[in-house]
């Protein structure tokens, strides 16, 4: 009889390990499952993260580019406006009369209005011989 219920415990003992080892199976493959989704988030975030510097780095590069034509432009109007500053000068002598006569004459007009400066029509025509030089 003490055999028997040694024997019976070992069982009970048995069965319990049984389904320990079982739950802990299970608790390893839930383990295993979360990882591998876990892994997969990661992944996927880290794509989505490297297309964010990609189109970071495109920005940058677009805005560098702009910056770089706006400072082409703006150095373009400073010759323009050097230009037109020297051929004002150019034609004009400390009196503010006219030493040359303009390369573009418009028909029935003076080059000069009466109190000696040249009218808008002769400078903008100037301003189009210089930007076509």
């Amino acid at each position: 009889k003490g055999f028997a219920v040694v024997a019976e415990e070992v069982r009970d003992l048995a069965g319990k390990s049984s389904e320990a080892s079982q739950s802990t199976a299970a608790l390893v493959e839930r383990s295993i499952s979360a990882v591998g989704h876990g892994t997969k988030i990661a992944s996927e975030t880290a794509a989505r993260l490297e297309e964010v510097v990609t189109g970071a780095r495109h920005i940058m590069s677009t805005t560098s580019q702009i910056a770089e034509a706006s400072r082409s432009q703006a150095d373009s109007i400073a010759q323009i406006q050097e230009r037109i500053r020297c051929s004002s000068d150019k034609f004009r002598d400390s009196g503010g009369k006219r030493r040359n006569q303009p390369a573009v004459k418009l028909p029935g007009r003076s080059s000069e209005s009466p109190d000696g400066h040249v009218p808008s029509e002769i400078i903008v025509a100037q301003r189009k011989m210089l930007l076509h030089m």
